[in-house]
Formats: C-alpha cells, sequence, structure tokens
C-alpha cells in the first residue's frame, strides 16, 4: 500500500516559513517520492516550488555526493581524487573544506561541483526523487501540452500529464508513481510450502537478502545459513545465494536460517 499526502502549495517564501512553508517542507523531507502538481498553463510555478525547496536543503532528482569525509585529530586537510575533476582544483576543495573541518581526509569519487561539495558537508540535505505532473490538460490544446512535456524533458523532468477532471492518464501515472518509487516486491516462500502471491515483502531496488533477513526479524540475519531464489535476479531455478545477493522484482526467495 502507497500513503499519498496531500500537500498545501508552496509558495514564494516558504523556505523562510511564509505560508506555513517549514511545516510543509518538513512534511515533503520525510517522503519516498515527490510529486510536483502543476497547471498546463502555468509552468513558471514549477521553477518557484524547485527554489524554494532547494532553499530549504531538498534536492529533487540528484543523489548524495560521492564523498567519504574521515575527521582526525591532527595533519591538516588532505585532498583524494579517484576521478579526474573538471570543476574543482585541490586548493577549491580546500577552501570549501575549511569552512567545516579542521583536519580530515577527503576522498571524491565523483567529478562534483562546488555546490555538491558543499552539500556533502551539510548534514541537513534530503534526496529526494521527484515526478511533474502537468494537471488540466483538457484546458488547453493537445499540442501545446505535447509542447509542455518537451520543454520539460528538456529540462530533465520526469513528467506525466492528466486531466483530474475527466479523469484521463490516471492509470499511467499510477504506473509511474510506482516505477518511481523504486520499490520491488519479494514473495517468500517458506521451506516445504507455496509461495505466498498474495502479499509480498516489499523492499526497494537494490536491497539485498540481508535486507530482506532484517525486514522479517534480526534473528534471521543472524542465523542466516543461505537462500534460494526463483525469478528476475537468479541465474537458474532455485539458485543458493548468500546475503549479498542482490533482489529484483517479483523474486521469490526462501530464507534457510539454523535453529
Amino acid at each position: 500500500e502507497i500513503q499519498i499526502l496531500d500537500l498545501p502549495g508552496l509558495i514564494v517564501g516558504a523556505s523562510k516559513g511564509r505560508g506555513r512553508g517549514r511545516e510543509v517542507i518538513s512534511a515533503v523531507r520525510s517522503v519516498d517520492l515527490l510529486l510536483l502538481m502543476i497547471d498546463a498553463f502555468n509552468l513558471e510555478h514549477l521553477a518557484l516550488i524547485e527554489q524554494e525547496l532547494h532553499l530549504a536543503g531538498v534536492r529533487l532528482n540528484q543523489k548524495k555526493p560521492d564523498v567519504v569525509i574521515t575527521k582526525k585529530a591532527y595533519g591538516g586537510i588532505v585532498i583524494n581524487s579517484t576521478v579526474p575533476l573538471t570543476h574543482l582544483n585541490e586548493l577549491h576543495i580546500k577552501s570549501i573544506a575549511s569552512e567545516f573541518v579542521i583536519n580530515a581526509d577527503i576522498t571524491l569519487r565523483e567529478d562534483l561541483t562546488e555546490d555538491q561539495l558543499i552539500d556533502a558537508f551539510t548534514q541537513n540535505r534530503v534526496y529526494i526523487s521527484a515526478l511533474v505532473v502537468v494537471n488540466k490538460t483538457d484546458l488547453v490544446p493537445a499540442d501545446l501540452v505535447k509542447q509542455t512535456i518537451s520543454l520539460l524533458h528538456q529540462k530533465r523532468w520526469d513528467v506525466c500529464a492528466i486531466s483530474a477532471k475527466n479523469k484521463e492518464n490516471l492509470e499511467h501515472l499510477r504506473e509511474q508513481i510506482f516505477l518511481h518509487l523504486r520499490l520491488i516486491r519479494v514473495y517468500m516462500k517458506p521451506i516445504g510450502k507455496k509461495a505466498d502471491f498474495v502479499q509480498p515483502m516489499i523492499l526497494k531496488e537494490g536491497q539485498t537478502v540481508a535486507d530482506a533477513c532484517r525486514h522479517i526479524h534480526r534473528d534471521f540475519h543472524r542465523n542466516f545459513r543461505y537462500a534460494s531464489v526463483w525469478g528476475p535476479s537468479a541465474k537458474h531455478a532455485g539458485q543458493k545465494v548468500g546475503l549479498e545477493h542482490v533482489l529484483q522484482d517479483q523474486d521469490v526467495l526462501t530464507i534457510v536460517v539454523t535453529k
């Protein structure tokens, strides 16, 4: 089951508390997916919403910067990089880092911008998947809707155009919500019994057998022996796997533990 929260709209200044903006953004920070609802004839509202969320430390459709920051007692700031850097040099990185740490080993594992590096040091950033929902398509010509979607795609937004009034394209929206939540369904199969295809275990994309064990009970992880998998992630039916095996949507899983 997916819980949907209908939040009040954000206005300019919401990040500073205007229009109870801090309360709304506080709720936003805890969600798994953000649907940005705009009218087909008010596209400029999207940029305003994104700006207010950005000012409040919410990063949409971005991943957390791949930086390892290890604080130490002495030795100053030491910079390492595993990839070529095109936006920053060592002096620039040290200048930014000195605002947050005195002694630390900093390893950059991707080509970061200045803003991304600052985000890596700041502890209040949240990274949320977002989907733009263009509503009221029944009030504008079809060619304008296509033009709007194309424009948003160029700005790297994922878009779903609907008419809530006429209930048009709502099924597609349901599919997009599920895909953007990056959920997978894992059907548990007790030893010697049939798999439960009615109530699957819900995990996140990329999670492993270890996560499935912890989802059931911590003893399953502690007493784990092996697991058997049928489905998309298995090389063959009933493949024996360990805790590190990455599960996929609609896998069937049996977990064997010591008694």
